[in-house]
This record gives C-alpha cells, structure tokens and sequence, in this order.
C-alpha cells in the first residue's frame, strides 16, 4: 500500500493561534461585556421614570469576566419591581400612626386609603429592547477581531 504524507504549509502558525486561542476569545469577549454594559447602563438610567429619582440613580452595572449586569439595586429600591410590573388595586393601612398622610405636601389621608393600583412601567424590558442592536454590532466586531487576532 501506498503512504502519502501531506504538509500543510502554516500549520505552526495555526498551531500557535489555537495554543492562544483561549485567551484571545476572553479577552475580545469580556471587553465586549465590558462595553455593553457601558452602553446599556445609561438607556435604563433613561428609560426609569423621572419622577422616581432615587431609582434611576440606583441603577447598578457590574461586570465580572463574561458576566454583566445591569438593573435597579432592589435592596435600595425594593420598589422598583412594582414600577416595572404595575400593581393591582389595594388596601394601605396606619400601622404606626394612627392615620396616613403625606407630610411634604401636607395632605392627611385617613387611617385607610383605598389605592387604585399603578399602571406597569417596564423600563427594564424597554431597556433590553433598545440593547438588542448596539450589543449584537458590539459581539460581531469582538467575533471580527478574534477571527483577525487568530489568523495574525
């Protein structure tokens, strides 16, 4: 039987590229994240509600390799999910004093207010809406770049 014996000429470099491929694929991906969560930060900063100030200055992002984050920090504003979904009608009861009131406008309520209920705010879906397109062009040119750093 015959023996062939077929040389591909590269492969060294090919060699080498995979041996960095790992870090290559890391690094391009994790400033990906990185550069995401930079530009989806300030749109949910712009989509919460004006007239909640503190939410909108609550609102976290953290990055941790090829993790992100980005939302309203619930242990400061534990409020922020009955923004987002909107509550149904309700019953607020005194339960320190003996009636309601709203003493920055001066307005006493009674020791019972029957609350109609708030309409749904979802700015964190309306953020990852608008996210979509800028993050998807933000991962084809880190796949770009990691496609040209593993041919180099």
């Amino acid at each position: 039987m015959a023996q062939f014996k077929v040389q591909i000429k590269g492969l060294n470099k090919l060699n080498t590229a995979f041996k960095k491929s790992p870090k290559i694929v890391f690094t391009n991906l994790s400033m990906a994240v990185k550069t995401s969560i930079n530009i989806i930060r300030p749109m949910m900063v712009r989509n919460a509600p004006v007239d909640t100030s503190k939410l909108r200055q609550n609102i976290y992002a953290r990055t941790s390799g090829l993790k992100g984050e980005v939302g309203p920090n619930l242990k400061i504003t534990p409020y922020a999910i009955y923004v987002h979904e909107g509550t149904r009608p309700h019953i607020i009861r005194a339960v320190n004093k003996k009636v309601l009131a709203d003493t920055k406008r001066g307005i006493i309520f009674g020791p019972v207010v029957h609350h109609p209920g708030t309409r749904p705010n979802p700015f964190v879906k309306r953020t990852a809406e608008e996210a979509v397109e800028p993050v998807n062009q933000i991962f084809r040119r880190a796949a770009d770049k990691i496609a040209d750093d593993l041919t180099k």
